[in-house]
């Protein structure tokens, strides 16, 4: 019974959100989304190599350690993603069918943040913090993925931080 209940819920939240769009958000949410992308992190261990370089290695073992973790869980079980399973939903970007679970965006942006805030003052830590979470909202807003996928992959980049 837990179970069809959290998988309920799941599925309200994600429409509560997702349901939540304007043209104006849909920019801004998907230019949000790309700061999970994976190819973030070239530019930032560029800029990291001329400011602070002692994070370089920490940035890019939590990024490999949250992608093989995200890629092993998604090839062990193939969550599909919103699209597939609800009608009527709202799509930004690329419609994505296979391999919700858990959000690899979520994963990469909140490892990231996590090692880029270590060390920082309180302001900076809490800014890195809603960045990461501004990037599991938007994944779901997107259409993306549920929000059980961005809170797995959310515990995933904080433990790979």
């Amino acid at each position: 019974m837990l179970d069809i209940e959290c998988f309920d819920l799941n599925i309200l939240l994600f429409k509560h959100i997702n349901g939540l769009n304007n043209p104006l958000l849909d920019v801004f949410f998907y230019l949000i989304s790309y700061l999970g992308n994976g190819l973030i992190v070239i530019p930032i261990v560029f800029v990291l190599y001329r400011i602070e370089r002692g994070k370089i290695l920490p940035i890019i073992s939590s990024f490999l350690i949250s992608g093989i973790i995200v890629q092993v869980i998604k090839h062990l079980w193939s969550i599909p993603r919103p699209i597939s399973l609800i009608d009527d939903i709202h799509i930004v970007g690329e419609t994505l069918k296979a391999g919700s679970f858990p959000s690899g965006h979520t994963a990469t942006a909140m490892a990231l943040f996590y090692v880029l805030s270590t060390g920082q003052k309180r302001f900076v830590k809490v800014f890195f913090l809603v960045l990461a979470i501004a990037v599991g909202y938007s994944r779901i807003y997107v259409g993306a993925h549920f929000p059980l996928d961005v809170l797995g992959g959310g515990i995933i980049g904080l433990l790979a931080g």
